[in-house]
C-alpha cells in the first residue's frame, strides 16, 4: 500500500483533524518555525494515537521561506527514499504551488491542501484535480445548486478511513454550497460478528455448476486464514452469498472480501468464458451485536435455501453450514462463536439445542429487520447496542425509515441520490 506522507507547516496552520490519518500509511511530519516552543493540548491530544507516524522538525532560527526550504528538503529526500509514496503539504501559502508542479513534472506525486481534510476531497483546487486517477480518495458525489452530480474515483489506499473523515468531508462540503453523499463508512472494528452479503451483477448467477461452488469455498478457506476471520455461517446461492464473520483484526472483513471476490472472479470468468464484473457493486455488511441477534442471523443465514424454495429442509441444501452447526459434519471453513458453544454442555447438546432454534420460523418482523440491517450496513441489535455504537463510532447506526428521502435534493436527481444511498458502488 502506497504511503501518504503529511508535511504540515505548523507556522501557517495549526489543524487538529489528525484523526483523519489513523490508518497505517499516513506518516506525519510537523514542521514548527524556531518560535513555536508549544504545541495546544488539544492538537498534541488528536496526534497521539497516531504514535511514531508523527515526526516533528524543529527549525534552530528564523529566516525567509526556512521552513518552505525545510518542506522541499524532506520531500526530495523522502522521494528519493519512496518513489511510489504521496506527498501532501498542508499549508496555506501558495507559494508551495510552484513547488508542488515541479515535483509532478518529475513524475512525483505532490498537492497542497489548506487542511488535512482537504486531502480527501478532489477537484478543490488547481494543484489537487480530478484528473489524477492514481491519486487516493474517499468517494464523494456532491451537488452544487442544479449541476450534475460528480464523482471521483476511490482507491484502497483510504477505504474505511473513518468516520472522522466523514463528518469532516460534510463539513468542509456544506461551507462550499454543497451537499455530500459519502457513503457510510465500513465497520473496522475486531472480534464483532458481521453479516455479510454479495450479489451477483444485474442478480445473475455467480455459480453455475458444482465445481463454482468448490472453488469458492476453497479461495475462501484461503482467504480467512489470510485475513484472520473466523466464518461461523455461510449460504452460497445462486445469484449471492451469505456470510456471518468475525475479524480478529480490524478492517480484517475488507480484505477478506477484496481477497475473495477477486481471485474467485478471475476463475469464474475463464471458466466460462465471460469478462468483467461478477459482482453487483461493493459487498454489503453489518454489525451483528447481541446473542439473540446472533443466532437469528445464523437461522436466517442457513434457511435462506428453505425460503427460495430450493429444498423444503436446510439439511437438504449443500452448499450452507448447516451440515456444521447443526449435525456436527466437519467443515474445516466454519468456527463455532461462543453464543453458539453456549447452547449446551458439550458439541452433541450444543447440536440438539441448535437443531431445536430450527423447529419456529423467524419472526417477519425480524427477517425484514436482518435485511435491511445489512442493505443499509447498520447494527443488527437493541435500541440501547444501536445508541452505544453511534456514541461510540460517530456513525448511524439504525436502519433509516423507508421511502425517506432527503429534502436537499433536486427533483431531477431522486433517483441517482436513492441509487448512491443505498451504497451500491463498486468497492
Amino acid at each position: 500500500m502506497r504511503t501518504n506522507y503529511v508535511l504540515v507547516d505548523f507556522e501557517n496552520v495549526q489543524p487538529k483533524d489528525f484523526g483523519l490519518l489513523r490508518e497505517g500509511h499516513f506518516k506525519v511530519m510537523l514542521f514548527l518555525g524556531p518560535n513555536q516552543k508549544k504545541v495546544a493540548v488539544d492538537v498534541a491530544a488528536a496526534m497521539q494515537p497516531l504514535g511514531d507516524r508523527v515526526e516533528h522538525v524543529l527549525l534552530d532560527s528564523a529566516g525567509n521561506n526556512a521552513l518552505d526550504f525545510h518542506i522541499a528538503y524532506h520531500i526530495g529526500r523522502l522521494s528519493s527514499e519512496d518513489s511510489a509514496g504521496y506527498f501532501h503539504v498542508i499549508s496555506k501559502d501558495t507559494g508551495f504551488d510552484p513547488l508542488v508542479r515541479h515535483l509532478r513534472a518529475r513524475h512525483v506525486r505532490a498537492q497542497r491542501s489548506t487542511t488535512i481534510a482537504d486531502i480527501f476531497i478532489r477537484g478543490q483546487s488547481p494543484i489537487h484535480s480530478g484528473s489524477e486517477s492514481d491519486s487516493f480518495g474517499v468517494r464523494v458525489r456532491f451537488i452544487r445548486g442544479q449541476s450534475p452530480i460528480h464523482s471521483g474515483s476511490e482507491s484502497e489506499s483510504t477505504r474505511g478511513a473513518g468516520t472522522d473523515l466523514e463528518l469532516a468531508l460534510q463539513s468542509r462540503l456544506a461551507t462550499q454550497g454543497c451537499v455530500a453523499m459519502a457513503r457510510l463508512p465500513r465497520f473496522p472494528l475486531a472480534g464483532m460478528p458481521q453479516h455479510v452479503v454479495q450479489r451477483g451483477n444485474d442478480k445473475q448467477a455467480c455459480f453455475h455448476e458444482p465445481r463454482d461452488y468448490r472453488c469458492y469455498l476453497s479461495y475462501l478457506a484461503e482467504a480467512l486464514t489470510h485475513c484472520e476471520c473466523a466464518l461461523h455461517a455461510y449460504a452460497l446461492m445462486g445469484n449471492h452469498v451469505h456470510l456471518l464473520v468475525t475479524p480478529q483484526r480490524a478492517g480484517g472483513v475488507s480484505h477478506l472480501m477484496q481477497c475473495l471476490g477477486r481471485r474467485y472472479v478471475r476463475a469464474f470468468n475463464t471458466w466460462h468464458g465471460r469478462t468483467g464484473t461478477l459482482w453487483e457493486g461493493r459487498y454489503k455488511s453489518g454489525l451483528v451485536d447481541s446473542d439473540h441477534y446472533l443466532l437469528a442471523c445464523y437461522r436466517y443465514i442457513e434457511m435462506n435455501s428453505v425460503r427460495a424454495g430450493l429444498v423444503d429442509v436446510p439439511g437438504a441444501y449443500r452448499w450452507s453450514s448447516f451440515h456444521a452447526n447443526a449435525a456436527g459434519r466437519h467443515d474445516s471453513l466454519v468456527t463455532a462463536h461462543p453464543t453458539y458453544l453456549a447452547l449446551g454442555r458439550d458439541a452433541a447438546a450444543t447440536r440438539v439445542a441448535y437443531r431445536k432454534l430450527f423447529d419456529t420460523q423467524l419472526e417477519d418482523g425480524t427477517l425484514e429487520e436482518i435485511r435491511r440491517c445489512v442493505s443499509q450496513q447498520v447494527v443488527l441489535g437493541s435500541e440501547g447496542a444501536r445508541n452505544r455504537w453511534q456514541t461510540a463510532l460517530q456513525r448511524r447506526t439504525a436502519p433509516a425509515s423507508p421511502g425517506r428521502r432527503r429534502r436537499d435534493a433536486p427533483a431531477g436527481v431522486a433517483g441517482e441520490l436513492s441509487h448512491w444511498l443505498t451504497d451500491s458502488d463498486p468497492d
